[in-house]
């Protein structure tokens, strides 16, 4: 028999992360697709809090499968530039 893996969007459990890992452990799911972080989208996160997510996710053996974010969706009659610059800030290595 095949093995499934499920991932989740865990801000939809809860908005901080210590609420979103909670849910995560209760239902047995150990794979991420983070989207949003205490309160803030994951596309908005400073470097110093994508560590302490990092570091909390470590933790307890919990692994980001997946990105979650607006990159990318944007009406074509805007802009791009400030979408690329956005992508390009949220595609740095943070750790």
């Amino acid at each position: 028999m095949e093995k499934f893996r499920l991932c989740a969007f865990a801000d939809e459990a809860a908005s901080d992360m210590k609420g979103q890992i909670s849910a995560l452990e209760r239902n047995g799911i150990s794979l991420l697709e983070i989207r949003g972080a205490d309160g803030e989208n994951i596309s908005d996160i400073t470097a110093a809090k994508a560590r302490e997510i990092r570091k909390m996710l470590d933790s307890v053996g919990i692994y980001v499968w997946s990105v979650g974010s607006p990159i990318g969706k944007y009406p074509l009659s805007e802009p791009i530039a400030p979408h690329l610059d956005k992508f390009l800030q949220v595609h740095k290595p943070a750790f």
